[in-house]
């Protein structure tokens, strides 16, 4: 016969079940990839925040700790809630600015948010240092070694 003389040659290609069993092991190996990157991506969220978290109270410790480091002696007083129970406790301190004007501050618990209020020149301003606190308190020892 005329069609034997015709070498046959192999046919190239996959076959339907092979390109489905690529499909299903490329869609488990993307499901396991972007699971582990949405995971990885929360919790690279998680740790912002928190880096944001203690970077903004180191600020805050920094602030209070120039503020300490420069105190005028006998300038510290520290007004608890026992007078009023409706007005959050104190911590009042002075000490001179870099232009050498009297700076009058304190630093007070006001619901959850840390405030920072100066007063200077006869005007006084308020500072949000930090918000979500639970607790704020001072304790300092008094020029006779008593806490």
């Amino acid at each position: 016969m005329w069609y034997e003389n015709f070498r046959r040659t192999p046919e190239r290609g996959f076959t339907l079940l092979e390109i489905l069993v690529a499909l299903t092991v490329f869609a488990l190996i993307s499901t396991v990839a972007y699971s582990g990157l949405s995971r990885m991506h929360s919790n690279k969220a998680h740790l912002d925040s928190e880096m944001r978290f203690w970077r903004e109270l180191d600020q805050i410790m920094g602030r209070m700790e120039a503020d300490f480091l420069q105190i005028l002696p006998d300038s510290l007083s520290y007004i608890g809630s026992a007078g009023d129970a409706m007005e959050p406790p104190l911590l009042r301190l002075q000490h001179f600015d870099s232009k050498q004007q009297l700076l009058s501050l304190a630093y007070q618990l006001r619901g959850q948010t840390l405030e920072l209020t100066l007063w200077q020149g006869g005007q006084s301003r308020v500072f949000t240092l930090l918000d979500g606190i639970s607790d704020c308190r001072f304790s300092f020892m008094d020029a006779s070694g008593q806490w």
